[in-house]
């Protein structure tokens, strides 16, 4: 058996067993971080809170020294809700997440111009395009039939990836910004 397990009987027969480990598991995630950036690769222990997998990449990544993991809102894939710093990680990971967003941000305040101007709050983790879809089908209802864009600074400025996540973009002390709907131009030739 390596050692790493029992087996235990299964649907009341010994014929079916699974496999229990009896070991702290390791995971790989990746961790993206305000003013650090990312995703960086960390092996994550299922017996480790969230708060020790921060603590350990301040320790371990040369541009997060600076890192203070109790003012950090974590946050996995496109989930509304904040992962407490106590949980455990096989607490947390059933979805088995692959990237950690971190900021010290809980929500970002986000306006949109389009013929006037639309604000609501999101999560850092959020990415572009769910903030392009709420533009389109419900701020500013344009026809959706249409490539639209978000573009950053002005209605010229640079088309924003819609897989890049709100976060990337803000630092802490803003929680803000502004972003642009525009149609995305076909160049011709």
């Amino acid at each position: 058996m390596e050692g790493r397990g029992i087996r235990t009987p299964v649907r009341d027969s010994p014929r079916f067993y699974c496999r229990k480990n009896t070991m702290s598991e390791s995971h790989e995630v990746y961790i993206e971080v305000e003013d650090v950036g990312g995703p960086h690769p960390l092996k994550v222990r299922d017996d480790e809170t969230v708060g020790e997998v921060l603590a350990r990449l301040r320790n371990e990544h040369p541009h997060a020294r600076h890192l203070e993991p109790e003012l950090l809102a974590v946050f996995v894939e496109d989930a509304e809700d904040e992962v407490p710093k106590h949980k455990k990680f096989h607490e947390w990971h059933h979805h088995h997440p692959r990237i950690v967003h971190c900021h010290r941000c809980t929500h970002i305040e986000v306006a949109v111009f389009y013929n006037g101007e639309q604000k609501r709050r999101f999560r850092p983790n959020t990415t572009i395009r769910k903030i392009l879809e709420w533009a389109v089908t419900e701020a500013f209802k344009v026809d959706s039939s249409r490539k639209w864009v978000m573009r950053l600074g002005s209605t010229t400025g640079d088309i924003l990836d819609p897989d890049k996540r709100l976060g990337t973009l803000v630092k802490h002390h803003e929680c803000h910004i502004s972003l642009y709907l525009t149609e995305k131009q076909l160049t011709q030739g």
